[in-house]
């Protein structure tokens, strides 16, 4: 079997179909996350993170009881 013919028999492999699509789906997901904590409004870290900046006295007093 020539190097060509083990090329495209290797293209076709359901094998490759399959880690290809799951590879895909992964980084699909990681992006859709990525943008997702830059533009949504209601993320409960910049949530937080825009309370204690406004009220410092309040974020000190829970961060102190513990």
């Amino acid at each position: 079997m020539s190097y060509k013919q083990r090329i495209l028999s290797s293209l076709g492999s359901p094998v490759l179909h399959i880690v290809l699509m799951i590879g895909g789906l992964l980084i699909f997901i990681g992006h859709v996350h990525n943008e997702a904590h830059k533009t949504i409004e209601s993320d409960v870290n910049s949530y937080v993170k825009k309370f204690c900046y406004k009220n410092r006295s309040i974020c000190e007093s829970y961060v102190n009881e513990y």
